[in-house]
């Protein structure tokens, strides 16, 4: 009965608006044979990330496997009087003529 008491307090206090921070929201797309990332930051902070991500694709009919890994930054939201404007756009993008590309892994993306 104790443990369970510690978790529904702990988590309660987890929930504390005061201690919630947002970190940047991401959208992942393929377009064509590009890959994309794309951003959304409503805090007034840059953010540095990282990011990994596996894709398969089509190579004269044989399926081949692609590891990937980069850094990128999401710039800070704008404050225009009393309205924050979200930064969004895009943060990454890998060109290359893969066919039929299909993401596998990831993204897995850590920002600070």
């Amino acid at each position: 009965m104790k443990r369970v008491y510690r978790s529904i307090m702990l988590s309660g206090l987890l929930g504390l608006p005061g201690l919630a921070f947002a970190d940047p929201s991401f959208n992942s797309y393929w377009s064509g044979s590009h890959f994309f990332i794309d951003a959304t930051n409503s805090e007034q902070r840059e953010f540095s990330c990282s990011v990994t991500y596996s894709f398969e694709y089509m190579d004269f009919g044989t399926k081949k496997l692609r590891s990937e890994s980069g850094h990128f930054v999401v710039k800070a939201a704008r404050k225009n009087g009393e309205t924050i404007e979200p930064w969004r756009g895009n943060v990454l993008r890998l060109t290359g003529s893969w066919v039929q590309p299909v993401t596998v892994g990831g993204p897995n993306i850590q920002c600070s």
